[in-house]
């Protein structure tokens, strides 16, 4: 196992003064939510059906993730303005807008480093979960899509 193992060195130090890097998310529009999990976001009697955004440092010259991972927190899925029907992997979906920044307040996180972020990208996830009506057991995880963000 030890052979197969490799350390990845963190992006190279530069001698710039430490800079603070604020992300802030405001809404997803269009974003494909099958059917079936808006019909159990709807069934609250049995479940609880939340969205959250996950955000994590990727260096494209190393070819790895690093750092730590940032988890938003979770929002309620049955406040998502639905809208046109579309596919999700195959399976029937609609397109809905998700609102992050209203009523928890703010929806994002900061980061400070002095590391040279040349090659350095953000990779968001979007990630539906699946809870019992109580919220306290986690049933399902589904990862919806994620994306490549610059500075």
């Amino acid at each position: 196992l030890a052979k197969a193992s490799k350390t990845i060195s963190a992006p190279r130090a530069s001698t710039e003064p430490d800079r603070a890097f604020y992300v802030r998310i405001f809404k997803i529009n269009k974003l494909p939510i099958p059917k079936f999990l808006l019909d159990k976001a709807d069934d609250v009697r049995n479940f609880q059906v939340h969205i959250h955004i996950s955000a994590t440092l990727f260096d494209f010259h190393q070819r790895a993730f690093f750092g730590n991972t940032w988890v938003g927190n979770r929002v309620d899925l049955k406040n998502a303005t639905k809208g046109g029907p579309t596919s999700w992997n195959g399976m029937e979906a609609l397109a809905c807008n998700v609102e992050f920044s209203t009523g928890s307040g703010l929806y994002g996180f900061v980061f400070h480093t002095t590391l040279n972020l040349e090659a350095v990208r953000l990779v968001y996830e979007v990630v539906v979960t699946v809870l019992d009506a109580k919220g306290e057991v986690r049933i399902e995880e589904y990862s919806m899509c994620w994306c490549v963000a610059d500075f």
